[in-house]
């Protein structure tokens, strides 16, 4: 029998965010997640290198190292378990945007699904590209809070690809606080809502299936809140105002520096 369920979990992080797993194999990470903050943290990495490669230019190779990497003999698809070939690629990776285009994440244009985002605010606990995070993991983000006031305390946090999203509830109402690196597109905002200025800046304001959506730039992070709509847009407005202007460029120049380190022990 053949497949992945005989690999180390951590060998089938890639596979698991390309949606290529099988049930049974998708199972076997989901709980190694759970139980490893190791691995949690891998994962962590590679969706954060994934977001920033989907923001970088089309850049044209120069043709000596389109002949270097690949020859005309070479097979057109690799098996998704060549172990080498990932750890090559993720290293070129890597190195390519810290020495050749040396963009920062905090550049990188972001639209919010705010449709995506209500259903995910609706429905946290069931969507599979959401995977649960402890309070722990983000103890060092200050766009994560203990609360939001108003009996609002944090219940949960999960997070898929770039986005994070903090839960926080009272019980009776809850408001999801999404957040991503990178600046907002402010044209590209669906049409059926409002941008209106606020002490802190302009918000774009809306509401989409029966419940209050904001969004806004706090700093490097694209701020999108949710909230039910009987709470009315007064409770994302509030909640909006709480989330501090955060400097994501240093961290994440730090975290990249350690990148091609930590893929290649991984294989």
């Amino acid at each position: 029998m053949t497949g992945h369920t005989e690999q180390n979990p951590a060998e089938l992080l890639s596979a698991y965010l390309d949606a290529e797993l099988s049930h049974d194999e998708r199972a076997i990470v989901d709980a190694s997640l759970s139980a490893d903050a190791t691995l949690r943290a891998e994962l962590d990495q590679l969706r954060a290198t994934r977001a920033l490669l989907r923001g970088l230019p089309d850049v044209a190779p120069k043709k000596a190292l389109t002949e270097l990497v690949v020859s005309p003999a070479a097979p057109q698809r690799r098996p998704r378990s060549s172990k080498l070939a990932m750890a090559v690629a993720g290293v070129a990776a890597v190195w390519l945007v810290v020495l050749t285009i040396g963009v920062s994440i905090g550049s990188l244009p972001v639209v919010p699904d705010v449709d995506q985002l209500a259903v995910q605010h609706a429905g946290a606990a069931t969507n599979m590209d959401f995977v649960p995070m402890t309070a722990d993991q983000m103890a060092d983000d200050p766009a994560v809070m203990p609360d939001i006031g108003d009996g609002m305390n944090q219940a949960a946090i999960f997070q898929a690809d770039d986005v994070v999203q903090v839960l926080y509830s009272d019980g009776s109402h809850d408001v999801s606080v999404f957040h991503q690196p990178g600046t907002l597109d402010w044209d590209a905002l669906p049409e059926d809502g409002e941008t209106v200025m606020m002490d802190d800046g302009p918000v774009w304001m809306g509401s989409t299936n029966d419940v209050e959506v904001l969004v806004t730039q706090r700093g490097d992070l694209v701020v999108t809140v949710v909230a039910d709509a009987d709470m009315g847009p007064k409770a994302a407005m509030s909640t909006s105002e709480m989330i501090p202007e955060v400097d994501m460029g240093k961290d994440f120049m730090g975290r990249l520096g350690d990148a091609p380190k930590n893929i290649l022990d991984r294989f």
